[in-house]
């Protein structure tokens, strides 16, 4: 499949994590009480609810020279989901 370009993957950005650990943890527990619904971690995904900055008329301004993340994420609607 491939991306569908509608933008919807850059309303929140997205980031696999890799490990865990008490300072995740605590910095976790620290965003939460001070930017309530600015974060949410499950599954090992953290979701930063905030649009991307190239992000323009629901599209990417930037969509030919954006970054390998970018590049190489795939969200459920470009697989058919």
């Amino acid at each position: 499949m491939a991306c569908k370009e509608c933008g919807e993957c850059c309303v929140k950005l997205v980031f696999p994590m890799v490990g865990s650990g008490q300072w995740f943890t605590d910095f976790t527990e620290f965003v939460n009480s001070t930017r309530p619904g600015l974060m949410e971690l499950k599954d090992g995904i953290l979701r930063l609810m905030v649009p991307c900055v190239h992000l323009k008329d629901h599209r990417c301004s930037v969509y030919e020279e954006r970054p390998v993340i970018c590049k190489n994420f795939l969200c459920k609607k470009a697989r058919g989901e």
